[in-house]
């Protein structure tokens, strides 16, 4: 038997413990099969929170289940870190 979500009646998902930049992405992953990051590039610690975000992205990845996000998230982190080198 079918039973109505509280989602589904209000059209409200609630993700408190995720960051909203983190889901930001990630439903722009789902709907395009890219992310950006909505973030200020001229920030002094860019780097920084780019190389964080993309490990909270990681995480969020495999807590839902999409490999392709995992992957896309991880080969980013990897750039973004290494290019300040």
């Amino acid at each position: 038997m079918y039973r109505a979500t509280q989602e589904s009646e209000t059209g409200i998902v609630e993700c408190p413990e995720e960051n909203p930049i983190v889901i930001r992405a990630m439903l722009e992953f789902i709907y395009t099969g890219q992310y950006t990051w909505a973030l200020d590039q001229k920030m002094e610690d860019f780097t920084i929170r780019v190389v964080i975000l993309g490990g909270e992205l990681c995480l969020a990845a495999k807590k839902y289940n999409l490999e392709g996000l995992f992957d896309l998230a991880k080969s980013r982190m990897k750039c973004t870190a290494t290019q300040d080198l």
